[in-house]
């Protein structure tokens, strides 16, 4: 999501330069970090937060931010040690994505640990996507769940030890009725294969997936679109978060 606001830019970093304390200096860079993450500038993101956390401030939304936005680059790892410096239970919405940087990272037992601290009723709409991880985390072997296209997904995503065999895990990627989650999953399987150096494998899911150009292009927009909305959504959480500081800053 590219705003190319500069003059905004311009005017925030005026308001820095005016800060009237420390504090106030600090959320305004905060609120600059999120402004140049949400325009592609990941790196100049990245290197105010940690000028942010190196200073000793002890803000937690700081390292909360910072989980996100390793989670959203696909550092799961990362993001667990950023969530690890957070209080857990004031946000059950980064509660979830540290539970999924667990997952991504392949820490079952940090996801279980987590899971029993989580409140089902306190999770609003992540609480029947909560239900499934749990199922998914907690599961021995696959003859102990009647698995849905959607557990299906999850199974092979975070536990995919429980197969004997890849010609196992196959055979139940492909019974997967619906046709966009089974594409979806042989994407992501050659992209995680990809990262992993071995791209004999990536180029096997890749070609297993049997998109044509239009394919590609479809789900290239949508999950364009999904992250745009998410991103859309922090943003908007972080500007009304810290917009009466900004204010006060450059009115003042």
């Amino acid at each position: 999501m590219k705003m190319k606001d500069t003059s905004y830019l311009s005017v925030l970093n005026s308001a820095i330069a005016r800060s009237r304390s420390i504090a106030q200096e600090y959320r305004l860079l905060y609120l600059k970090s999120a402004f140049l993450y949400y325009n592609g500038r990941v790196a100049d993101a990245f290197r105010i937060m940690d000028y942010l956390i190196n200073r000793a401030i002890t803000n937690q939304d700081y390292y909360r931010m910072l989980g996100l936005w390793s989670l959203q680059s696909g550092s799961p790892q990362l993001a667990v040690e950023y969530f690890e410096n957070t209080q857990f239970g004031l946000y059950p919405e980064y509660d979830f994505y540290r539970l999924i940087a667990c997952l991504e990272s392949g820490n079952i037992l940090k996801a279980d640990s987590l899971l029993s601290k989580m409140d089902p009723n306190n999770t609003g709409d992540l609480q029947l996507e909560l239900a499934v991880i749990k199922e998914i985390v907690r599961i021995k072997d696959l003859s102990s769940l009647a698995f849905g296209d959607i557990e299906k997904y999850q199974v092979i995503r975070y536990r995919s030890e429980l197969f004997n065999s890849e010609d196992q895990m196959l055979e139940f990627l492909n019974s997967i009725n619906n046709r966009e989650i089974r594409t979806l999953l042989k994407i992501e399987l050659a992209e995680k294969f990809f990262d992993y150096g071995d791209l004999y494998k990536a180029q096997k899911y890749l070609d297993l997936a049997e998109l044509s150009d239009s394919d590609v292009l479809e789900l290239l927009q949508r999950r364009s679109l999904l992250e745009l909305n998410i991103l859309k959504t922090s943003l908007q959480k972080i500007l009304l978060l810290w917009q009466k500081d900004f204010l006060l800053c450059v009115f003042l």
